[in-house]
């Protein structure tokens, strides 16, 4: 895609070349193309990033990858129509683009997107995450709803994690309090909504 481009921190003490307006204009076809889920996935993929790998795969390599998948899939005339579906499929093309090493920018002539600074750990985590989304999503399909939650690994992320290190980062405090709740058995665990 053609446009003009800005620099900006890639998080990782480098800086990508990008263009608000293009990533913009993708984000909205994507959104309005599978159900509104685009956005609530790269959230929670960027969630899950923050949470496990302490930020470690950079934000912009995240939502270039989501949104690589996801316009693959409008290319193809599918869509992607629930969140566990979204989740599973984001999983997978954020491992794929790290095993790849570096993706391409939406915009022209800038220079390759790289994840970050992964270690090995944080490469097995993500399997492990990946496979779990995709074994959820499964479990969804086959009518096994209440399977497929004990699967899921952004509801793995939260029970049984002091609230302490959850909320560490100041805003994230105000928007997922509200999601925070207690099981029978007193273990803390986040809401999915």
């Amino acid at each position: 895609m053609k446009g003009a481009s800005i620099l900006m921190p890639d998080g990782h003490e480098g800086w990508i070349r990008t263009n608000p307006r293009i990533d913009a204009n993708v984000a909205h076809v994507l959104q309005e193309n599978h159900n509104k889920l685009f956005r609530k996935v790269v959230k929670l993929l960027k969630y899950w990033n923050t949470e496990q790998l302490n930020g470690a795969i950079s934000s912009y390599f995240i939502e270039l990858s989501i949104a690589r998948v996801f316009w693959d899939k409008a290319v193809k005339s599918e869509q992607v129509a629930t969140l566990s579906y979204g989740l599973a499929l984001a999983f997978w093309a954020v491992q794929q683009a790290v095993i790849k090493g570096m993706q391409s920018s939406w915009v022209a002539n800038a220079p390759p997107v790289y994840p970050g600074g992964l270690l090995a750990g944080h490469l097995i985590l993500m399997k492990s995450h990946s496979d779990l989304a995709c074994t959820a999503w499964e479990d969804e399909k086959a009518g096994k709803p209440v399977s497929a939650f004990a699967k899921w690994p952004l509801d793995r992320l939260h029970c049984g994690v002091p609230r302490s290190s959850r909320f560490s980062k100041g805003g994230n405090q105000e928007r997922l309090q509200s999601r925070i709740f207690k099981r029978a058995d007193g273990v803390l665990c986040f809401r999915r909504g």
